[in-house]
């Protein structure tokens, strides 16, 4: 029996656990942390094959699943990657989604789709080391491997299609001009399937001709640069309905069976007789030069790439699963040194290099006059603005300092929710906190002398020069209105979300922007169940799990008064500024 549609429950392999382990040697009776990742499940991979013709294979397997990754284990040993789990299916397979997204079209022999993503490996603890944490004792479990149900058509690849009413003669004219030999006799429905032959020219050029045997097939009409209606020469009504199903495509009729009705006016088109083998070589000319004019079909498109981020072993895991309420990113990648954490050069600045060469010029931040009063928006010294349908995220704060935790904060958000830029709004009047210890001005300058050396983030001075506390809603109230065209979102971190029912206007901060909540350093991940506890719908949310450094603004003012370093905790023209001015009770030094 031939099949052409079957839909099947893929699910890739999950992730291995990592390792919970420590050192265990002689003389060395406390040994550190030294679990390794666990391994990434398989993907579930289709191949295109001409060794098949339909889909019978994948007719009575409902299910198919890779197999899980390997554990981690102690010594820094990573797991194994499993295998992906390779599916054939013949050339001209269409996979859809559950939604019907185009998932992949497989057109050509040996094409390749993953169709299902497995899981990254769990994070063993060496991983997990971190300023307030020194030996920890749990270790990442694996990321659950995607798993959906898919819909496979095949349309076959032909170029023509003989399409028509049953017992009209299709099976013996493919018969007449190919060398294949469908099933041939005097009752419709003769043929139960589609069959394919390959017609050459008279230069040895190729050509698939299908058959379409019935309504049921017409899906395999989509690949074809023109479909020939056949029209047995005693039917009188033509080929109106014929033309109906052939829809927009490029068409030929051709009259069969001729020699039923000699010297009998002749309707438009061609008259064959495949029996007498009258008019099948006209016919063939007139294949070839129809099909020869006629344009290519346009490709179906898949929706776009789904990417899914496996952990390093040397740098920062990060990994991206699709959730039901919507994205997790956990980690962000970073240059590792021989331990296998993150190294930047002291004072935050990020290390040069070609990919962010382009990216690395900080422009002067023009005033953009809009609604009374003055605005200011960063954008590219050498065009007017930016470029419009850009994802922007915001992140406000007091910045009394800004230091490399709010850095790290940003930048991290950027890469994690995939933003163009992050622009750092210093608060001019915070209206939940005392008046800031640091002027807005001295607030502002330092951000700009701190986001300088960072490529991606930016400085908006919209609530230092806004009149009056700066509340969240005001702000994206003016960015909509400066920079319709782009998307805000917000960043925040948990300890602050999970506080938005009490800001002014909460629904309509959610309603103009979306969300990018950061897990901090000793508070607990935030799920889907608590940031609806919350009042946050999850699905306009972007998790982002991310050890920053711990940083705490008051320590740094502490430090500050009492003259000593604050190297590691403010970018290096940051302490400067706050030296050459005085502020937080320093002793004032000359420039």
């Amino acid at each position: 029996m031939f099949t052409d549609v079957v839909t099947v429950q893929v699910r890739a392999g999950h992730g291995g656990r990592g390792s919970a382990s420590f050192r265990a040697q002689p003389f060395e009776p406390q040994g550190g942390p030294d679990g390794g990742n666990g391994g990434a499940g398989g993907d579930v991979v289709f191949e295109a094959t001409r060794d098949l013709d339909d889909l019978t294979s994948l007719a009575g397997r409902h299910r198919v699943a890779a197999n899980p990754g390997q554990a981690g284990a102690g010594g820094r040993k990573e797991g194994r990657r499993a295998a992906d789990l390779v599916v054939r299916v013949p050339v001209g397979t269409a996979v859809y989604d559950e939604s019907g997204e185009l998932v992949a079209d497989l057109a050509r022999d040996g094409e390749r789709a993953i169709v299902a993503h497995g899981g990254a490996g769990g994070g063993g603890n060496v991983h997990r080391v971190s300023s307030i944490n020194r030996t920890p004792t749990a270790a990442g479990p694996g990321e659950p491997g995607e798993e959906r149900e898919l819909r496979l058509e095949l349309r076959l690849p032909a170029g023509i299609a003989l399409l028509g009413q049953p017992n009209a003669g299709k099976s013996t004219l493919l018969s007449a001009l190919t060398a294949a030999r469908p099933k041939i006799a005097a009752y419709p429905h003769t043929t139960l399937r589609p069959e394919l032959g390959v017609m050459f020219s008279d230069g040895g050029e190729p050509v698939t001709i299908v058959e379409i045997p019935s309504p049921r097939f017409l899906r395999h009409l989509e690949r074809v640069r023109l479909v020939v209606l056949v029209v047995e020469a005693t039917d009188r009504s033509g080929a109106k309905e014929l033309e109906a199903m052939a829809g927009d495509r490029p068409t030929l009729t051709v009259h069969t069976k001729a020699d039923l009705l000699p010297g009998s006016p002749r309707r438009k088109g061609i008259w064959v007789s495949a029996e007498t083998g009258v008019g099948v070589e006209k016919l063939r000319q007139a294949l070839f030069a129809a099909y020869q004019g006629a344009a290519a079909p346009a490709a179906g498109r898949p929706g776009p790439a789904r990417v899914r981020l496996a952990p390093s072993v040397r740098g920062s895991a990060i990994s991206v699963a699709r959730r039901q309420w919507g994205l997790e990113v956990v980690g962000v990648p970073g240059r590792a040194g021989p331990d296998g954490r993150e190294r930047r050069p002291r004072g935050g600045r990020r290390p040069a290099g070609r990919d962010g060469a382009d990216r690395r010029r900080r422009v002067r931040v023009p005033a953009l006059v809009g609604a009374g009063r003055a605005r200011a928006l960063p954008r590219p010294a050498d065009r007017g603005r930016l470029p419009p349908g850009m994802k922007v995220g915001v992140l406000g704060g007091t910045f009394d300092p800004i230091h490399l935790g709010h850095l790290e904060a940003a930048d991290a958000s950027r890469e994690c929710a995939g933003l163009d830029e992050v622009l750092l709004v210093p608060a001019g009047r915070p209206p939940h906190k005392r008046d800031a210890h640091a002027s807005p001005d001295d607030r502002l300058q330092m951000t700009r002398l701190a986001v300088a050396q960072w490529p991606g983030l930016a400085v908006w001075d919209y609530e230092v020069k806004h009149p009056g506390p700066s509340y969240t809603v005001q702000t994206l109230r003016a960015f909509r209105e400066e920079r319709p065209g782009d998307e805000p979102f917000l960043i925040l971190g948990w300890d602050a979300a999970r506080e938005i029912r009490g800001w002014r206007s909460p629904d309509e901060v959610l309603e103009l922007a979306r969300l990018v909540v950061v897990g901090r350093p000793g508070l607990d991940s935030p799920t889907a169940e608590s940031l609806r506890g919350a009042g946050i719908e999850p699905r306009r949310v972007t998790l982002c799990l991310i050890g920053t450094p711990d940083v705490a603004a008051t320590r740094i003012r502490r430090l500050a008064a009492a003259g000593r370093s604050l190297a590691g905790l403010v970018p290096e023209p940051v302490e400067r500024y706050i030296r050459e001015r005085g502020l937080y009770g320093s002793a004032r030094v000359r420039a």
